[in-house]
């Protein structure tokens, strides 16, 4: 089926190229590109239009039926986020982060417990609690152990008067 691109798209060439520079270097931008190349009838079809951005020709349409429903305000909206909601509170999270620099806590088994008896959060599995970490960037490790009869002072002394190398 043939589309008068052309006339469906309400949008000026100078106000879609003026929003597409607001957008650069977003994903957005190429959003606005898709429509202001066909409604410059350079590519008047998607198709030429998807190969051209690199986009599969099936995104191009949804992203056609989404400006024709809700026009570029919706084709412009932020998807919204999928999935579960984040189990970890912030607050939690710095707590956690806190004990683990202290070095109250060795092993994610002891994190899953404290969030589970501190804070209410469960977590079924090790594995669970650990792609969160992953996820908000804690790690396990710790800083190198330290010897209980290391002298700070007398390791100072001995860098200093040392010959450099």
């Amino acid at each position: 089926m043939w589309i008068d691109y052309p006339n469906q798209i309400t949008e000026s060439p100078e106000a879609l190229l003026r929003e597409e520079k607001r957008l650069k270097a977003t994903p957005m931008a190429d959003r606005v590109r898709f429509l202001r190349l066909l409604k410059s009838a350079t590519y008047p079809t998607q198709t030429q239009v998807a190969d051209l951005l690199g986009y599969d020709v099936r995104t191009l349409r949804r992203w056609w039926r989404c400006y024709r429903a809700e026009g570029l305000p919706g084709l412009l909206a932020q998807a919204k986020k999928r999935g579960a909601k984040e189990r970890i509170t912030a607050w939690a999270r710095t707590a956690l982060l806190a004990a683990m620099k202290q070095g109250e806590i060795a092993t994610m088994e002891e994190a899953r417990q404290l969030l589970q008896t501190q804070f209410g959060v469960v977590y079924r599995s090790v594995s669970s609690l650990s792609k969160g970490c992953q996820r908000h960037g804690i790690k396990r490790k710790t800083g190198r152990p330290v010897h209980v009869k290391t002298d700070w002072d007398r390791q100072t002394t001995v860098k200093k008067t040392s010959p450099r190398s």
